[in-house]
């Protein structure tokens, strides 16, 4: 049996179970792993994607999709034996007409389409009722007299209403007397007094 053979077949040794081993690295084949003289070291489940050559006692793990194990091999070991040899450059030469042609993929001619935003639902907006003034007053300096239906006025209680939603607040001021009393009554229509 040649060495490409028996580096082959150590991509596909049979584990303690019986199945075949398997190389976890579908975009490398074992044909070109074994092809640029590496062979799998030890079992896959010890050491996973390690490769040793038995020529120079390269040993290379942690494999890409990008990786090239022919390129690898010249660039780390450019003395090897087997690198110089006939062979090598055979099964570099059929790894290369495998690999697709860079210069010849073809991109697109025009960029993807831009993905599409979500819709945008205007949220709920809350914003405060505008204040209203209803009476404005200021202490005049001068005192007037009153006449009769004035002070009769005056013993009415003057009412301050404040609407929020649905409740209304009601204030009530009345008589000269001491301030700060209120009630709250729960009624729909809240009227504070003050007295």
């Amino acid at each position: 049996m040649d060495e490409f053979c028996v580096r082959l077949l150590s991509f596909f040794e049979r584990g303690a179970d019986g199945k075949p081993g398997r190389w976890p690295h579908p975009s490398l084949s074992p044909e070109d792993m074994a092809g640029a003289g590496f062979r799998l070291q030890g079992s896959q489940v010890k050491s996973g994607d390690n490769v040793i050559c038995d020529f120079c006692k390269l040993q290379a793990w942690k494999w890409e999709k990008k990786d090239d194990p022919f390129q690898q091999h010249q660039d780390a070991s450019p003395k090897c034996e087997y690198v110089a040899s006939s062979m090598f450059k055979g099964h570099h030469d059929v790894f290369v007409k495998k690999q697709p042609d860079k210069e010849t993929t073809q991109w697109p001619v025009t960029p993807p389409a831009t993905p599409t935003k979500r819709p945008y639902s205007p949220r709920r907006r809350m914003t405060f009722s505008p204040i209203i003034t209803v009476h404005e007053s200021a202490p005049s300096g001068q005192a007037t007299q009153l006449s009769p239906k004035q002070q009769e006025q005056r013993l009415m209680p003057t009412e301050i209403s404040v609407t929020a939603g649905e409740i209304k607040f009601v204030i009530q001021v009345s008589g000269p007397g001491e301030r700060g009393s209120y009630a709250i009554l729960d009624t729909p229509t809240q009227v504070v007094t003050l007295i």
